[in-house]
């Protein structure tokens, strides 16, 4: 048995999914009052906060694979990166 309401069309309780235009619009609102939120598919990922040892453990990280790949290069620390209308995660590193 189910304890999902059902809405008037029966199909139950459906979340609800943004584009990056609508998700922008939220973060310029204000809607997300400082915290650190990610779209990934078209859902609000809220991420947990930072401590010292993960931001140490990515910047180390993030100079070995800069040495690895060389010139030519970029990695990236914590940035949004584009991957479509619905999607815009802002990976701990991305080599590009």
């Amino acid at each position: 048995m189910s304890t999902v309401p059902k809405a008037r069309s029966g199909r139950g309780v459906r979340p609800l999914r943004f584009t990056k235009d609508e998700y922008y619009r939220m973060a310029e609102i204000g809607l997300f009052h400082g915290r650190r939120v990610e779209l990934i598919e078209g859902r609000l990922m809220v991420l947990s906060p930072q401590n010292a040892a993960h931001w140490t453990a990515t910047e180390r990280a993030r100079e070995c694979l800069a040495r690895l790949f060389g010139p030519g290069y970029v990695v990236r620390m914590q940035g949004p990166i584009d991957v479509g209308l619905a999607t815009e995660p802002e990976p701990d590193l991305a080599v590009v």
